[in-house]
């Protein structure tokens, strides 16, 4: 039988995991599948604040894979945001 101190410790560590699903950035600036816990390093929170979108490609890790199969498909919105963000 699982606690309740288990459960929001799990529920606190899967909202610290977030996985990228974008493309990769030229110069290292960012890579597919990287995943940050506990928040996100500098570089990322500048490009986040001059590019607010970009958050979206930030997913939980639990839903990484569900994520990735909308960025291959045409209209999902998850698809635009990855095409949008080969520009960056």
């Amino acid at each position: 039988m699982t606690t309740r101190k288990q459960k929001q410790r799990t529920a606190t560590i899967a909202a610290e995991h977030m996985a990228y699903v974008g493309p990769s950035l030229s110069e290292g600036r960012l890579s597919f599948a990287t995943v940050y816990i506990g928040g996100y390093p500098p570089h990322i929170l500048a490009l986040i604040e001059k590019e607010p979108w970009f958050k979206q490609l930030f997913v939980p890790v639990s839903k990484m894979n569900e994520a990735i199969q909308k960025t291959k498909e045409p209209g999902e919105l998850m698809n635009i945001l990855y095409n949008k963000a080969k520009e960056v």
